[in-house]
């Protein structure tokens, strides 16, 4: 599991909280889904909107777990990535 919330302090609140967590493999979980460069958050909360519609909740993942503003992270900032399996 992909800790999309993450970081000192975060981690706690993100601990059992599915709308926090990605499945993905191995590989991407220890390489590229840590660096915010090429995976910043809105990017990864795309996949989750896309591969676990159920537990999205950017109420919850912006307020409750990162203790930010309901609109620190909005659909608008998830729409470019929304098509993430494309390639080039």
């Amino acid at each position: 599991m992909h800790e999309i919330a993450r970081g000192t302090g975060i981690r706690s609140k993100a601990f059992g909280r599915r709308e926090a967590w990605c499945a993905v493999c191995t590989t991407c979980n220890t390489h590229d889904l840590c660096g915010y460069e090429l995976w910043p958050l809105a990017r990864q909360l795309a996949v989750k909107l896309v591969t676990d519609p159920a537990w999205f909740n950017l109420q919850v993942f912006n307020v409750e777990i990162r203790g930010r503003a309901p609109d620190a992270i909005t659909l608008e900032d998830i729409a470019p990535y929304l098509d993430w399996r494309r390639t080039g």
